[in-house]
């Protein structure tokens, strides 16, 4: 049987932090919040925040797959709500937990139906959308390729839209079904994701 105790520190400023000890090494155990993350937290939402906050407690091994399927847009940054949040949860593993993109976890990216738009170059999107704006996610979706992001478009939606290899962005790759590929994806232990 583990015996684990829990030890609350008291830091000036009313910062609380749980530090766990352990009469031997457990992985499984939960793990604290970084302390800087729960001092960020007390500032930015008031005092006592990171006591009723509970981190990741998964920190290795992560593996998702983000279903890019919707044209739904982000008001305020006036990009894709699904691209948006992928790149939410990449900065949330770096920079919250300090992961390693494809070292403590994974992140897929299947773009199809609606969201198939959001992996094409500005001269397709401009083509197939009857604008001359360019695909406003476009960068988003390089950033995170260049992250370490692997994205994948759907040829369902490529067939259904008119879309050939090149209409993509650098570096997306594709799959024969975007919904199919996502159920591969769990079926090889990747986490699903709709944003």
């Amino acid at each position: 049987m583990k015996l684990n105790k829990y030890i609350l520190l008291l830091v000036a400023g009313g910062l609380v932090t749980v530090a766990q000890a352990s009469s031997e090494d457990d992985n499984d155990a939960p793990r604290p919040c970084p302390s800087q993350v729960i001092e960020n937290m007390n500032k930015q939402f008031g005092h006592g925040t990171g006591l009723l906050t509970t981190c990741t407690q998964e920190r290795s091994e992560v593996k998702d797959v983000f279903a890019w399927n919707s044209a739904g847009i982000n008001k305020r940054k006036k990009l894709s709500q699904q691209v948006h949040v992928t790149r939410n949860s990449v900065n949330n593993y770096e920079k919250l937990y300090g992961m390693k993109i494809n070292k403590d976890f994974e992140i897929i990216a299947v773009g199809y139906s609606g969201g198939g738009r959001w992996l094409l170059t500005d001269e397709a999107y401009n083509r197939s959308y009857g604008v001359s704006t360019g695909n406003p996610t476009a960068a988003l979706t390089r950033s995170l390729i260049e992250r370490g992001v692997s994205v994948y478009m759907c040829q369902n939606t490529m067939r259904g839209n008119g879309w050939i290899t090149s209409d993509l962005l650098p570096g997306v790759k594709m799959v024969p079904s975007g919904a199919v590929a996502v159920l591969d994806f769990e079926h090889q232990g990747y986490k699903y994701i709709l944003p």
